[in-house]
């Protein structure tokens, strides 16, 4: 049902007031749409296996009130703090949380109230740095343009931004503020510590167990002990980009045994 801005999905657990619950947090813009089924079966999982799961479409997207146009960060992390209110108003003391790409980034453990603990944070082919992924979403307007025979193709789309107050790429119109704000986010900078225990999982053609370089550095900034942090590496397809909707059965599978 809807919670304030935005729509908040429960799946009620064993009990209908579980002392643990899992929120999670959707990617960016069109990944989110491609990464549906795969949330939506690792939501329903936990909520059977263990207790109230509850994945929210932020302000501006999804089936959530307001227009992409006027979300930002800050409005992002209201909404994660009102979703994480509701899953207290359902009786949950320790949260864990699953984050996929981008949603890595949003500071999750920065909103967490008193009465609430930290439980376990898994992440999925998680975007390390907030600059660097908002860069290649603006290079799609740029692309577009080219292809299109439109003038303007060589514009910096960041400067379209802070002069009009807003860019379209791709469908999407990106706030000034949106963008500015997702420039300064970091991974290192969002897992504040305090989580019981840490799990990064890629996807690629072949499966393994050591983490990208890009993610290895910037896990290592968090401070975590080594047996509280585990990544890998499952084979599958990008399923956050694929043009037809993919899903990783293995992906799943880690992911609820981490949990489990």
């Amino acid at each position: 049902g809807r919670t304030g801005r935005l729509l908040a999905v429960r799946w009620p657990g064993r009990s209908a007031h579980a002392e643990r619950g899992l929120l999670v947090v959707s990617p960016f813009a069109e990944e989110m749409n491609k990464c549906r089924p795969m949330m939506a079966r690792a939501a329903a999982d936990y909520g059977t296996r263990h207790g109230a799961a509850l994945l929210v479409d932020l302000y501006g997207t999804g089936d959530s009130e307001g227009d992409f146009r006027d979300a930002t960060v800050a409005r992002w992390r209201y909404d994660l703090r009102s979703a994480i209110e509701w899953l207290e108003g359902e009786g949950v003391r320790t949260l864990d949380v699953l984050a996929l790409r981008a949603g890595a980034l949003l500071p999750v453990r920065d909103v967490l109230g008193p009465r609430i603990e930290p439980g376990r944070l898994a992440l999925w082919q998680p975007v390390v740095r907030g600059q660097q992924a908002m860069t290649q979403f603006l290079r799609m307007r740029l692309a577009g343009a080219m292809v299109a025979g439109q003038q303007g193709a060589a514009e910096d789309p960041r400067a379209v931004a802070r002069e009009r107050g807003f860019v379209e790429v791709a469908g999407y119109d990106l706030s000034e503020s949106l963008v500015r704000e997702f420039d300064e986010l970091a991974l290192p900078a969002t897992l504040a510590a305090g989580w019981q225990s840490l799990l990064a999982l890629e996807v690629a053609e072949a499966a393994g167990e050591s983490a990208s370089p890009a993610l290895r550095k910037a896990l290592d900034g968090i401070g975590l002990p080594a047996d509280q942090l585990h990544t890998g590496v499952v084979a599958g397809d990008p399923f956050w980009s694929t043009p037809e909707i993919a899903t990783v059965p293995e992906l799943l599978r880690r992911t609820a045994e981490f949990f489990g």
